[in-house]
């Protein structure tokens, strides 16, 4: 039985637009995790090259949902940075807790489509 490491969502968009992305995180048991204290890194590399380093790499941040509780995870990926890529990535979250346990909920593919315009992609957002 192969495990499915790949279990985070799929997502797809146009090279040179800014992605604001949020995660509703949850615990092993299905339940909402609460964030509070933790740090959080978001890491995208590229599919063909798995073991090697991130090609971008973030700070999230997390939010309260509606109850009040940091499980929301919101990471925003700027226009410049996904200008000039274009196919097949990993990306992985890792959230670390007070007590300095690292837990990585698997990882999700993430496709970035060529811009086919990329002279008129603003210099700055």
């Amino acid at each position: 039985m192969r495990l499915n490491t790949y279990t985070l969502p799929e997502i797809s968009f146009v090279g040179g637009s800014t992605q604001v992305l949020r995660f509703y995180l949850k615990n092993q048991n299905g339940e909402t995790f609460d964030g509070d204290g933790a740090t959080s890194d978001f890491a995208i590399c590229n599919y063909s090259n798995k073991i090697g380093l991130p090609l971008l790499s973030y700070t999230p941040s997390l939010l309260e949902d509606e109850r009040g509780v940091k499980s929301i995870l919101e990471v925003t990926i700027p226009q410049a940075d996904t200008a000039k890529l274009s196919g097949k990535y990993i990306y992985q979250i890792i959230i670390t807790d007070l007590r300095g346990e690292s837990e990585i909920p698997n990882q999700g593919i993430m496709h970035i489509i060529r811009n086919i315009h990329q002279d008129y992609i603003p210099s700055n957002e």
